[in-house]
């Protein structure tokens, strides 16, 4: 068993829990951009959360919270990008999930190169889709939706957003650097290791069948050494005849 660093693997999972977490309250949250006005009829401070599922109207008197109006919104465009950020939050959230229980199996297989290289693809999949997931929710607060002022005014929801994936970058260069380094110890121990997980040591030390070569016709001589050449023909002279 090529021995590597665990801890790098239980680290990069430790922090995908984190990453999963803020993914979750993230979503959940209808504070991505928060908007602050007073009401001039009855000098009432109003706070307008907007999130990816709904807005949230708040006063010192009442909460209210309605679904997105996409008629009132006006604007594909804008639909399209609020759309987008809550579809790649929920998949976010999914495949992070999967990439933790992944995790899981590294620390249990540390042998397996070809399971550390598909984490590390999910682990950059995650990592492109939490990028969509706030960068969309950029396209739609620094848009004019249906002639309005560009809502912008980012709150904590989007930071959780924005810090999941930065986050998850990080995860990203740890199995990077995971994979890179047992694939090198797997072949300074052995060379032949893609043809399956290490074995227990031969306490014979003899040779691997593909490490053998063929008999050659000496059979005394050992294999592998180079083979005397053969002697010259014997030559005999024989008088001339009278």
């Amino acid at each position: 068993m090529v021995e590597i660093d665990e801890p790098l693997a239980v680290v990069a999972t430790v922090i995908l829990s984190v990453v999963w977490l803020f993914a979750i309250i993230a979503t959940s949250l209808t504070s991505w951009s928060t908007i602050n006005y007073r009401d001039v009829a009855t000098n009432i401070d109003w706070t307008v959360g907007h999130g990816v599922w709904k807005i949230c109207y708040d006063n010192s008197v009442f909460n209210n919270c309605t679904q997105w109006n996409w008629n009132g919104l006006g604007d594909s465009s804008c639909e399209n990008s609020v759309r987008l950020a809550a579809g790649m939050s929920v998949l976010s959230i999914l495949w992070c999930f999967a990439c933790i229980v992944m995790g899981c199996a590294i620390v249990v297989m540390l042998w397996s190169v070809l399971l550390q290289c598909c984490w590390t693809c999910m682990n950059f999949l995650l990592w492109l889709w939490l990028l969509i997931s706030w960068a969309a929710w950029c396209s739609y607060a620094e848009s004019s939706c249906n002639k309005q002022p560009p809502v912008q005014n980012y709150g904590a929801a989007w930071f959780l957003a924005l810090f999941a994936w930065l986050f998850q970058w990080i995860v990203v260069c740890l199995s990077v650097a995971m994979t890179f380094k047992t694939h090198r110890k797997r072949n300074e121990h052995d060379p032949m290791a893609f043809l399956g997980p290490p074995g227990p040591p031969d306490p014979t030390n003899e040779p691997r069948p593909y490490e053998k070569t063929q008999p050659t016709r000496y059979p005394s001589t050992p294999y592998g050494e180079p083979q005397p050449p053969p002697p010259p023909p014997m030559i005999r002279s024989y008088g001339r005849p009278y």
